[in-house]
């Protein structure tokens, strides 16, 4: 097990979304992207900013399969818009519209990023054991990079996490 914060690339295809009690978006920060909570009052987030209201944000837990291996991948509010192609808000909204009074029940919109094979670059986070996905491509000539590249390196490292392993090329070791 890695027991230091470690960037890595592989390629994975989203086979689904891991539900946990957290649902498929927080509520955040207005000037920037961490959480936000009742304090003394108002609503902070843990960068002491103030906001009036909370702005949802995607933070989303998704299954990749690279071939035999497997794992959980956290995609953040940036990359989930990349790929769904609508804000959390816009998302949360929608719910609302069509009369759905469990805000933490998945829209069915989030599925446009499902079975899509990406390059992902992801940082292990020993402390969270998870992948936190830093960003993606989408597109075969970035797929074909990264696959050619685990073909010539003799060393891959496997990580298992909560009973889930992915192949990964370490490109940085230490952040």
């Amino acid at each position: 097990m890695l027991k230091q914060e470690t960037t890595c690339v592989t390629i994975a295809k989203l086979e689904k979304f891991e539900v946990g009690n957290s649902g498929w978006y927080y509520d955040g920060c207005a000037e920037c992207t961490k959480s936000v909570a009742v304090k003394d009052g108002k609503l902070k987030c843990y960068a002491n900013h103030i906001s009036s209201e909370p702005v949802p944000r995607y933070k989303l837990e998704v299954l990749g399969v690279d071939g035999k291996f497997k794992s959980r991948f956290v995609f953040w509010d940036s990359d989930c818009f990349k790929l769904i192609g609508k804000s959390a808000l816009q998302m949360k909204n929608e719910l609302v519209e069509a009369g759905e009074d469990n805000l933490l029940e998945f829209p069915f919109g989030l599925d446009a990023m499902l079975k899509k094979e990406l390059a992902i670059r992801v940082v292990f986070q020993p402390k969270f054991n998870r992948l936190s996905v830093i960003s993606f491509k989408d597109d075969e000539d970035s797929r074909k990079k990264v696959k050619d590249t685990f073909k010539s390196h003799e060393v891959c490292i496997n990580i298992l996490l909560a009973n889930v392993s992915i192949s990964l090329i370490c490109i940085l070791i230490l952040i």
